[in-house]
This record gives C-alpha cells, sequence and structure tokens, in this order.
C-alpha cells in the first residue's frame, strides 16, 4: 500500500536555477550543466559556484548571484501541483528529494510553505549524495517513516524514475499536471484497492 510520495523539485514543482542559468547564457549551457553537480554535492558553496560560473559566462559573480537569489521572481511555479499536494498531503506522506546546491531551496520554498508542503526534505548538498544514488531514495524514505515499496517517486528525469524503481518504489516521469494525476490515479487505484 502506498503511504508516501515524494517530489523532485526543479522540472516538477518549479523551474530552477539551471533553468535560469541555461536562458541567460544559452550558449554555455552544456558547461553549466557539466558543473552544477559538484554543486549539488555540496562540494561548492553558492559563493564559489557563482564564482565558476562567472568564469563560465563572463558575468560578475554578484550578477550570478543576484540573478540565482532572486530565481524566484522569475521562476515558474507548477501552482495545480503545489495544489495538489496539499490535498494529497491529507492521506499521504510527502516528501521531497531533490539535486540542489547550497541555498537555493530556501530562494525557491518559504519556510512556511516548506511545512505546509513537505513532511520531509532530502537535499543532495546536505547529504553529499544525489540521484541516481540509491542511498539517497533509501534516506528519503527512511525520512518519512515508510518502506521503499511504500513510495511513489516522481521526477522529470527518467533515468531518476528508473533508480527508485530498482529501488522498488512506484515511479512517475512528470511531464505535465495531467499525465501525472493519470499516473498516480492508476498507482493508487491498484495499490489502495
Amino acid at each position: 500500500m502506498i503511504k508516501a510520495i515524494i517530489f523532485d523539485c526543479f522540472g516538477v514543482l518549479t523551474t530552477g536555477t539551471l533553468d535560469i542559468l541555461c536562458s541567460l547564457f544559452p550558449m554555455h549551457c552544456d558547461t553549466i550543466r557539466g558543473r552544477i553537480k559538484t554543486f549539488d554535492l555540496g562540494s561548492w558553496s553558492l559563493e564559489q559556484f557563482a564564482a565558476v560560473m562567472a568564469d563560465i559566462t563572463g558575468a560578475s559573480q554578484q550578477d550570478i548571484l543576484g540573478e540565482i537569489l532572486t530565481a524566484r521572481k522569475i521562476s515558474t511555479r507548477n501552482k495545480k501541483l503545489l495544489s495538489e499536494i496539499t490535498n494529497l498531503k491529507n492521506e499521504y506522506k510527502i516528501g521531497l528529494l531533490s539535486n540542489i546546491g547550497e541555498r537555493i531551496f530556501e530562494v525557491y520554498f518559504t519556510p512556511e510553505e516548506r511545512s505546509n508542503y513537505f513532511d520531509s526534505i532530502t537535499l543532495s548538498y546536505q547529504e553529499k549524495i544525489a540521484k541516481p544514488d540509491p542511498r539517497i531514495y533509501k534516506l528519503a524514505a527512511k525520512r518519512l517513516g515508510v518502506g521503499l515499496d511504500e513510495c511513489v517517486f516522481v521526477d522529470d528525469k527518467e533515468s531518476n524514475v528508473r533508480a527508485a524503481e530498482k529501488l522498488g518504489m512506484k515511479g512517475i516521469v512528470y511531464r505535465d499536471f495531467e499525465y501525472f494525476m493519470q499516473q498516480l490515479n492508476g498507482i493508487l487505484g491498484s495499490k489502495n484497492a
């Protein structure tokens, strides 16, 4: 029986820092993508990451920091999904599992929103491990107090979903809200009948 639903952040709940940097510096997007994992694993502080991005893009470190720290203003939130999460939270534990760097999550979600939406938050930079490493999925489930087979994991990256499924979680590759609801209802209908 499904007891918890664990969501990825960027590409599911909101657009993110990578999207913003790639939109500002499209000619450097591949290089930015290649470097962000080091930040997500907690090996760089936000300031160090901004310095690396400044070196790559030719922008100033302060300009990069400014873009990152005000990203919520220009990000696109998935309002339908966030609203649905408040409904789902009445029946299921809700977790967040994100590959994310230092101080980034705080830009996108206030402390009140974090407690309203999520029962547990697992962030890669804090744990020094990132999806698709099996350890981070296990940690997210453990923090929710549920077994891996009692979780649905939702991510926009198929490789991250497949890694969760190998551990026994049910998985949904997020495409859009309607597809998500169809897939979730199929899982919950078959598992909770």
